[in-house]
């Protein structure tokens, strides 16, 4: 009788997984809710991969781990699959005092952010992975400026929205211009019915009348006669060049400052910022969200849907190299593999499908875009599995990995690398905020090496003990950057405690426990043509993307491409997304009527205009009569009053 363990490596599978990041796992789920027979493994004894959250114990473990011996077979296999993703501690210090339990903490590598108003918390919800999960919202966005204006401190809370503008300490003039700016953003999107407040409904001033509201083909018509963002910024709506440092940096989160080959065009600045100020009170006042226990709880949650479905799981596997056939014609003779390619139109406008990936495909955001190549060509070969270091194998129709797990079979090498800083303190960055966001732009902190200090911003987050990351009485301070890899250690360490001192300005204060370290930058450029049809590498997220803003784009172009079926949902609505549904007749009747009404009126007061005075009063009865006889078929007569 065959062993149960064995099973495993005799079953053919539609798909095999490798890696629990939070890209691979939601393309786990996705795939098993629609059926597909998954199994999903990974090299580590936890979740999460690049984006694990470990204890603290656990975690001083993978600073210091050494990477496995390379296997006998290595050099002959033409797809290893050894993980690229290693940490190179720089620096560790830790308080005689500090004593804590190990489980207290919980320690991301790559900590990351939701913004309320996304793609991932839109999916976390109507798939109802969100149940498994506890969110925390951060409690404040702040900027740090080395020589401030405004009478302002060297750190200083963004105004996100119109009263933090009022009670920020801008001047009359920045006031007034961010003001107009942040109701441009909210004209801009497409307005919610149920969200429309006097300026949508009334016709009390011209400006706010809906007929003289613009639209979004005619501001990108305004726009193109500037050249950059930048430029839209400072000359169409006057901000101070501090006001756009804050819309750069801590409302778009960019990277780096700004250049013509990497700044983003002006609709997709703006549809990000319109995201931002949309986030603002959906769920909380702040409008980022984190997971209590750390980023890989996400990720975890995911895995949880696919197991659900039947999807198998696997830690702790030693993997070698892929499995290929050399030729399309004798690995599909046997009826083996049901290889279906998508047609190059199959990709999503994020482009992130590894079929036919060219080594020229890399784009500005400085990750690797595996769009199908634009001739459509491949190696000819086809993977069929997978084998371990032991010498079992796996089979599958089709093969994901994660890109830190397929960069050596790339002939990928890094160029930059994230410099990380973990700090565990007893005393928050701001008085009375246990939670915030802190972002120092690019040249704002001083150090001789200018590589490293003008070159990119710094995201800081600071997490307190509530969100059970940290232990009580304690904060933890994430900090990330990027450094050229090239650059000396001692310059590192050296920037990252200058670093660390801008958070406390004022008074000094001494971490209990802290660590440096760098880890693998993004794949950006592959140095090979070898792609395999069958195989979808998921991409790794741009360069301080600290708020997953790609993740679920490149998840669905991998599983459209392997379920290309449009009867196939990416991740439908759960059972209780369903019956909540149900449950909200009532209230969708409530939008459909508001939706009429906004309408209505938007029609009523154009033709008022055109109206004579004399016939004014009409125009009124007629809008009420409208609107009650709306009423009455909403509510199931057909019967005007």
């Amino acid at each position: 009788m065959m062993a149960e363990d064995d099973i495993v490596y005799t079953t053919e599978y539609d798909v095999i997984v490798v890696g629990t990041g939070i890209v691979e796992s939601i393309v786990a789920a996705s795939l098993a809710r629609a059926g597909q027979k998954v199994l999903h493994l990974d090299t580590n004894e936890y979740y999460g991969s690049d984006f694990a959250s470990l204890p603290l114990h656990q975690f001083e473990e993978w600073m210091t781990a050494q990477p496995p011996p390379p296997t006998s077979d290595a050099p002959t296999q033409p797809y290893p699959l050894t993980n690229a993703f290693r940490c190179t501690l720089l620096h560790q210090s830790k308080a005689d005092t500090f004593q804590p339990r190990s489980s207290s903490f919980s320690l991301d590598i790559q900590p990351k952010m939701l913004l309320s108003n996304s793609p991932l918390v839109d999916v976390l919800v109507h798939s109802g992975v969100g149940r498994y999960l506890d969110f925390m919202a951060m409690q404040g966005t702040f900027m740090y400026s080395a020589q401030p204006q405004n009478k302002n401190p060297p750190i200083w809370e963004v105004p996100c929205s119109k009263p933090d503008v009022f009670k920020s300490k801008l001047n009359v003039l920045e006031k007034r211009h961010l003001m107009k700016f942040l109701q441009f953003v909210a004209d801009y999107g497409e307005a919610d019915v149920t969200t429309l407040n006097e300026r949508d409904l009334t016709a009390s001033r011209a400006l706010k009348r809906p007929q003289n509201k613009q639209h979004d083909d005619k501001l990108t018509t305004t726009f193109d006669q500037y050249a950059s963002f930048t430029d839209v910024l400072s000359t169409h709506f006057k901000l101070s060049a501090a006001l756009q440092q804050v819309v750069r940096y801590a409302v778009l989160l960019q990277p780096t400052s700004p250049h013509p080959s990497v700044e983003l065009s002006t609709s997709d600045s703006l549809d990000a910022i319109f995201a931002f100020v949309t986030s603002i009170g959906k769920f909380a006042p702040s409008p980022y969200l984190t997971p209590m226990y750390g980023i890989s709880e996400v990720a975890q949650s995911f895995c949880r849907l696919s197991a659900v479905y039947n999807g198998t799981y696997i830690l702790r596997t030693s993997l070698s190299h892929l499995d290929v056939r050399p030729s399309v014609d004798d690995a599909t003779s046997g009826g083996h593999l049901d290889v279906r390619p998508p047609p190059v139109d199959e990709t999503t406008s994020s482009g992130h499908v590894d079929v036919r990936a060219s080594v020229d495909d890399t784009t500005s955001s400085g990750h690797l875009d595996v769009r199908p190549s634009v001739d459509g060509t491949t190696s000819g070969d086809l993977c069929v599995g997978m084998s371990t270091t032991d010498g079992k194998s796996f089979r599958a129709k089709h093969v994901v990995l994660n890109a830190s797990s397929y960069a050596h079979s790339i002939g990928y090498t890094p160029h930059t690398a994230l410099l990380r800083g973990i700090f565990v303190v007893d005393t928050s960055i701001q008085v009375g905020v246990d939670r915030l966001v802190l972002v120092l732009p690019p040249g704002e902190v001083a150090h001789p090496n200018a590589a490293l200090s003008g070159s990119w911003a710094v995201h800081v987050l600071q997490m307190d003990s509530t969100m059970g990351v940290c232990a009580s009485g304690t904060f933890l301070i994430h900090v990330t950057t990027v450094a050229p890899l090239d650059t000396p250690a001692e310059d590192l360490v050296s920037y990252m405690h200058a670093i660390y001192a801008c958070l406390y300005p004022a008074n000094a204060v001494t971490p209990v426990w802290s660590a440096v370290f760098t880890i693998p930058s993004s794949i950006t450029s592959p140095t090979t043509t070898r792609s395999l049809a069958n195989v979808h590498v998921c991409p790794s997220p741009p360069l301080l993307d600290t708020t997953l803003a790609t993740c679920v784009a490149d998840a669905r172009a991998i599983f459209r491409a392997i379920c290309p079926e449009e009867t196939l949902l990416f991740l439908p609505k759960s059972e209780e997304a369903h019956a909540e549904a149900g449950n909200g007749a009532d209230s969708d009747s409530d939008v459909a009527l508001l939706d009429q009404a906004a309408q209505l009126l938007q029609t009523s007061v154009t033709e008022a205009g055109k109206r004579s005075i004399e016939d004014h009063s009409k125009g009124e009865v007629a809008v009420l009569s409208s609107t009650s006889s709306t009423s009455s078929t909403v509510n199931g007569s057909n019967d005007s009053p």
